[in-house]
């Protein structure tokens, strides 16, 4: 990853440099200004293009040949994943899984979407079992927690899915959560290991409030949670159905097939997807690998192509009948 970080400031230096001594020798206004500006857009269009070439060999390369399976070495295989022992169930769904990530938010979807952690009354759970992906070549266990943005989420409010909800929340130990962002954002980070049970305090006060034979044990951030009582369940049901609460899953099917990139090991054979800032590529990827490479090279060229519209036009503003254009909007700008 830092020879990418280091290729883009140079690449920024290099543009930087260009567009100055071009904005400076027309003599136009800020050029400081609009030298930076069309040296982010130039290298972020640079950028592009080498993600172009490198979903180009993915398309015509979609798997790592097992030769270079070696250790160290990033690789790309494609297989059905499986739970090597018993998968996990997703609550909403009840498909089984080897991992699930949920989610039981109370108010409208969009507000709670758009808002923070802590903002809305939410519970959150985050599960995932050991698990291996076979593929042509042989089995190999996946290591690490990926990121599960490619997988897309179903979201239920209907009425049905209250007692799933509740018989979750009353089988569950629940931690007071201390950050204020939702687990996907610790997931994609990979600062975040599974299980995970955590509820924010205004889902706590209104779930677990010590009535109905309920109580909460402790006050502060991270106490335990639990339910007190048989009617737990039903109770809950009750409490969820009359407050709106609606519920979001994301999971890995179990037997799903799908492309897996990430740093091999041979003993034992492996391969680890989790994410991280020195392992941002890692990932799992629904999909053969065939599939995924036509995928990524479409978005890698798409990229390419909106980028280009945006760097032509600004240059166009800047450059068009000697910056004429350009003079007019700092004018502007500056007499407002």
């Amino acid at each position: 990853m830092w020879k990418g970080c280091l290729l883009l400031l140079v690449l920024l230096s290099v543009t930087l440099f260009l567009e100055h001594r071009s904005v400076s020798e027309r003599g136009l206004p800020l050029p400081w200004v609009a030298a930076g500006v069309l040296s982010m857009g130039a290298t972020l269009l640079l950028g592009s293009f080498y993600g172009l070439i490198e979903a180009l060999l993915k398309r015509r390369n979609p798997e790592t040949d097992p030769s270079r399976w070696i250790d160290g070495q990033t690789i790309r295989v494609s297989g059905r994943v499986h739970a090597t022992g018993q998968p996990c169930q997703a609550p909403f769904s009840g498909k089984s899984a080897v991992l699930v990530l949920y989610q039981m938010t109370q108010g409208p979807t969009a507000n709670a979407l758009a808002g923070l952690h802590n903002s809305v009354p939410r519970v959150s759970g985050f599960e995932m079992v050991p698990c291996a992906v076979t593929t042509r070549h042989g089995t190999l266990q996946l290591r690490g927690v990926p990121p599960l943005q490619p997988f897309l989420p179903g979201i239920y409010r209907d009425d049905t899915k209250h007692a799933s909800a509740a018989s979750v929340l009353a089988s569950a130990r629940w931690q007071l959560a201390s950050f204020a962002q939702p687990l996907e954002h610790f997931i994609a980070s990979g600062t975040l290991r599974p299980p995970q049970y955590v509820i924010n305090r205004l889902a706590a006060e209104s779930l677990f409030a010590p009535t109905g034979g309920f109580s909460a044990r402790g006050g502060d951030s991270g106490a335990a949670l639990e339910c007190t009582g048989d009617q737990a369940a039903g109770v809950l049901a009750l409490r969820l159905r009359a407050n709106g609460w609606w519920y979001q899953e994301r999971f890995i099917p179990h037997g799903e097939e799908l492309t897996a990139e990430g740093t091999y090991s041979a003993n034992p054979p492996s391969i680890d997807i989790g994410t991280s800032v020195l392992t941002p590529n890692h990932k799992l990827s629904p999909g053969a690998a065939e599939l995924t490479a036509s995928r990524e090279w479409l978005q890698a060229l798409a990229f390419v192509l909106i980028f280009g519209t945006i760097v032509a036009s600004l240059h166009y503003v800047v450059f068009a009948d000697g910056g004429a254009l350009y003079r007019s909007i700092v004018r502007v700008l500056l007499e407002s």
